[in-house]
């Protein structure tokens, strides 16, 4: 059994990395505490003179990050995620993004169907689109989402589906879990102001084909945590 995961089939460490991680605290948690820093890559949407305005503590994640041999990478979009430079190529076995979200839109409410196909079509299905070719054969991608409308409206499992993907299962989001982590808004006029988590769901997609039977479990976003 691999220090990070517990019950998978490989011999070495599985890859995983983070898109979109606001002020990196959860890449900061998640490195602490389930995954060993040399096999993460934690990505940031924004640069790192952005990142620094947008988010003053996030800083301080960067240079944690660093010390635990984490691989930073700021300035990059879920739009161009599998032809970026920096990760073209590369293949991981896990692939997470916490509450993906297109910003807001004066005069849009989050319940409208014009700001739900937004997101549908500026975040989530270009997220899949990319994630599926970064993917390995036998990985997972985890979107975490919050489960009640309008947000459940998002049809995140359907438009997984258009891409070559298949639910593999659902686990509740308990934030207890990842200390330190905190879920940042990331756009308006106060980006980075926390908000109210409630009720999340994991959901873990996997390749509708897969090239064996065999699917990594893993430690992070289950039950456990790595060992000591």
């Amino acid at each position: 059994m691999l220090k990070n995961f517990a019950h998978i089939s490989r011999r070495y460490a599985l890859k995983t990395i983070t898109v979109s991680d606001g002020d990196l605290s959860y890449a900061a948690s998640i490195a602490t505490r389930f995954v060993d820093g040399r096999d993460l890559t934690a990505t940031t949407y924004d640069s790192y003179e952005d990142l620094l305005k947008i988010y003053p503590e996030a800083e301080g994640n960067v240079e944690r990050l660093k010390s635990l041999s984490v691989n930073v990478i700021h300035n990059v979009a879920v739009q161009n995620l599998s032809t970026d430079n920096r990760l073209a190529g590369e293949k991981f076995d896990c692939i997470i993004n916490n509450f993906p979200h297109s910003g807001f839109v004066k005069g849009l409410s989050e319940t409208v169907p014009e700001m739900i196909k937004r997101h549908q079509d500026l975040v989530i299905s270009p997220f899949f689109k990319h994630a599926v070719k970064m993917l390995h054969p036998n990985g997972q991608i985890h979107i975490t989402h919050k489960a009640a409308p309008p947000f459940s409206n998002w049809d995140i499992v359907k438009i997984a589906e258009t891409h070559g993907l298949k639910l593999l299962s659902t686990t509740k989001f308990n934030p207890n879990r990842y200390p330190g982590y905190r879920p940042k808004c990331g756009a308006g006029h106060t980006p980075n102001k926390g908000f109210r988590v409630g009720k999340c769901v994991i959901y873990k997609f996997v390749l509708k084909k897969l090239k064996s039977k065999k699917i990594y479990k893993f430690v992070l976003n289950s039950h456990k945590s790595k060992k000591k």
